[in-house]
């Protein structure tokens, strides 16, 4: 077994005041950290599998269409810890 994730970046950019709160709550539902915030734009970063990641990405394009830059690693993966060793 392997522990496998990714890490995103997100920018939101021509954010509202409302677009912003909104942002902030997504966050926190997704599990998201806010790294970054301007007069008009945020950055979010979190660490998920790659299917989350990929999920993220469609709920932000959705709600937020042409304003969103997304940059993501690509899976990582570590071999787990043997059970015999823990």
């Amino acid at each position: 077994e392997t522990h496998t994730k990714e890490l995103l970046f997100i920018k939101v950019k021509n954010c509202s005041a409302q677009d912003k709160t909104d942002i902030f709550q997504m966050a926190q539902v997704f599990d998201m950290d806010v790294v970054d915030i301007g007069r008009k734009s945020v950055i979010l970063q979190c660490v998920h599998t790659e299917k989350k990641v990929d999920r993220l990405i469609d709920v932000f394009a959705k709600q937020y269409p042409n304003n969103i830059v997304v940059v993501r690693s690509g899976s990582v993966s570590i071999e787990s810890i043997n059970v015999e060793d823990r």
